[in-house]
């Protein structure tokens, strides 16, 4: 698996489970995803990147619409949302972060 640094803004949170962390790329980031699984980042996915022609297929409004249904598809953990909910504790701070760059065949069904 091909992986990939990313400077990652990081914003400590207390909720009922703890203290956990939620991870977001920059406000500039279009095209750009975190992939969650478990609520921390696994994947890093970028239209701009792959080799592979990805159009929006009919019946979905957006490219993230029709991403997180192929992820849900392919394994029910897998999704662009962190799901984290309590009360920041302190300012947001960059983290470089090393994450796997998300396999195509993911996204892209084979044919």
């Amino acid at each position: 698996m091909e992986k990939i640094k990313l400077s990652l803004f990081v914003t400590p949170f207390i909720t009922l489970k703890g203290k956990m962390h939620r991870y977001s790329l920059s406000d500039m980031a279009y095209g750009e995803w975190l992939v969650y699984k478990d609520g921390c980042p696994k994947y890093y996915f970028s239209i701009w990147d792959d080799k592979d022609s990805i159009t929006i297929p009919k019946g979905f409004s957006n490219m993230e619409e029709y991403i997180e249904f192929r992820l849900k598809s392919v394994d029910s953990k897998l999704t662009l949302k962190q799901n984290l909910w309590g009360l920041p504790t302190s300012k947001p701070y960059t983290e470089m972060v090393e994450l796997e760059k998300l396999p195509t065949k993911l996204v892209i069904p084979e044919k």
